[in-house]
């Protein structure tokens, strides 16, 4: 999965199925929302990469694990490279959702809330084991499954739904694969199967739409 399923490429680095008309209020504002968490977890995921308490051996799922199309075919990695690969795909997302919001006619939005951006870096800066840091992505990773699968049943338009559905999986997969990571780190039993976390993604708990509110 990851970027590589938004769709096929223009020259200008964005897909054509990105191409709407002009959404609602709610629907801007959910984009903007969208766009704005994609931009946190884009930055949290390259800021936790950075930690000096990540353990430096192998031994956990490798990039491909997340769907990174520019994977070395699976085999083993870090948890710095996990992030790394989770956060290049959280960035594209970000473009993906900004440039709808443009193109339906919105503008950009200020970010997301500050109380909730806050909280997301206070826990960064208190993380002291990889467990923490895991959890934190676990945080970012199952929140965006639930928003954007919460919108996808909001709206009508086709290419809005075309790009929920196609982002939504991707968080709900590095989901199941940190669920594996954390297993793995901690000892946890059935380890192998700590990644199916049911049948049907929830949508409870999804960030509401005026975190994307509109500029000022």
């Amino acid at each position: 999965m990851g970027a590589r399923h938004l769709g096929t490429r223009t020259r200008g680095g964005v897909t054509d199925r990105l191409r709407a008309p002009a959404a609602s209020p709610e629907e801007l504002a959910a984009l903007r929302t969208a766009a704005a968490m994609e931009h946190l977890a884009a930055e949290t995921c390259r800021e936790a990469a950075g930690l000096p308490f990540l353990p430096d051996a192998p031994g956990l799922p490798g990039p491909d694990a997340l769907g990174n199309a520019d994977g070395d075919g699976g085999g083993t990695s870090t948890i710095a490279a996990l992030l790394t690969a989770a956060g290049g795909h959280h960035a594209e997302h970000a473009k993906a959702f900004d440039a709808a919001v443009e193109r339906a006619g919105g503008a950009p939005g200020p970010g997301p809330r500050p109380e909730y951006a806050a909280d997301v870096h206070r826990a960064l800066t208190r993380a002291r084991t990889p467990v923490d840091v895991i959890a934190l992505a676990l945080f970012l990773e199952d929140r965006a499954a639930r928003t954007y699968t919460a919108a996808l049943g909001r709206t009508a338009s086709p290419s809005l739904r075309r790009l929920y559905g196609s982002v939504a999986p991707v968080e709900a997969q590095h989901h199941a694969i940190l669920l594996a990571v954390r297993a793995r780190l901690t000892g946890s039993p059935g380890a192998g199967g700590a990644g199916i976390t049911g049948a049907f993604q929830p949508t409870d708990g999804a960030s509401p739409a005026p975190e994307g509110r509109t500029p000022r």
